[in-house]
């Protein structure tokens, strides 16, 4: 498998897992873990939400600027995002405020300050991973700066960091033990700790879906949704079977299979991911040249 299609892999990954878990955000678990394969593929449109969005707006400049530039990310973002894609209150309201000119940094910490640490700047992260899986440093310092412009809790960055990191050892075809010691190594707080020591324990011993569920959480923080999608993602035998299982996980869906999605993309490679999902995913064919724009920025 080549790198130009684990670098699309992971695109089209986060969209196709955004847009899957779209129709079941909010359902409890106990509803979503009877849901069969055809009753989650019959509800799949390919509309992608706000995670999707932002992800191609994060990739778009990247290209544009051959690297990341928090600065033009952020206002490229504020300037284009759509409400109606389902934006949460924490980053709809730092995008607002950049929108009527407000300094992203005086922003953000407003939002902060409020102990806003959800999940959007592990969600949209897989571009920075492409553009840095080859530098470690890089990638972590430059996944941290494309957090920070909305989410500048340290659980959400730590959380931002550990996707990254993820999705760019996944890129290199680490094997699935090795990356979950990495990042635990890079583990900080003594939330992710512990959660990426409890994943340990649930593969071990193959707990159920509930299980994992119950000890890692399947909410819209970083802390409650970073170390089940990581999971699911170690759990899994391909990418379909990754992404349905985040469906089935309840709570929220769509960014939980987005972040799972862009993991198996990496790892698995577009080619894994079936077709049915992926020439059904809205704009697909833009989210495959940004994917192929940022490879080739780094292959001469």
């Amino acid at each position: 498998m080549n790198i130009r299609d684990k670098f699309v892999g992971a695109l089209v990954g986060t969209g196709v897992g955004d847009a899957l878990g779209s129709h079941f955000e909010g359902w409890s678990f106990s509803s979503t873990i009877e849901l069969s394969l055809e009753d989650i593929l019959s509800r799949y449109s390919g509309i992608y939400t706000d995670d999707t969005e932002m992800m191609i707006v994060l990739a778009e400049s990247i290209v544009k600027e051959k690297g990341l530039k928090a600065s033009t990310f952020i206002k490229e973002l504020a300037a284009r995002f759509n409400p109606g894609r389902g934006y949460g209150y924490g980053t709809s309201t730092v995008l607002k405020m950049v929108r009527k000119g407000a300094d992203w940094r005086e922003a953000a910490h407003i939002v902060f300050e409020s102990g806003f640490y959800g999940n959007g700047g592990c969600i949209r992260v897989a571009p920075v991973s492409l553009a840095y899986y080859d530098d470690e440093k890089l990638l972590l310092k430059a996944a941290e700066y494309s957090c920070i412009v909305t989410h500048s809790h340290p659980l959400a960055v730590e959380g931002c960091r550990l996707q990254a990191y993820a999705i760019g050892l996944a890129l290199k075809g680490l094997d699935r033990r090795d990356i979950l010691k990495a990042l635990l190594k890079l583990a900080e707080s003594e939330v992710y700790s512990r959660k990426l020591s409890s994943i340990e324990e649930l593969l071990r011993k193959g707990a159920s879906l509930g299980e994992a569920v119950h000890t890692l959480k399947n909410w819209g923080s970083a802390p409650d949704s970073v170390p089940l999608a990581l999971y699911l993602f170690l759990n899994s035998e391909d990418f379909e079977s990754a992404v349905i299982d985040a469906v089935r996980c309840g709570g929220d869906t769509d960014s939980i299979a987005a972040m799972v999605g862009a993991i198996a993309g990496a790892y698995y490679g577009s080619n894994n991911i079936p077709l049915n999902l992926a020439e059904k995913l809205e704009d697909v064919n833009k989210i495959t040249g940004l994917a192929d724009s940022i490879w080739r920025l780094k292959s001469p």
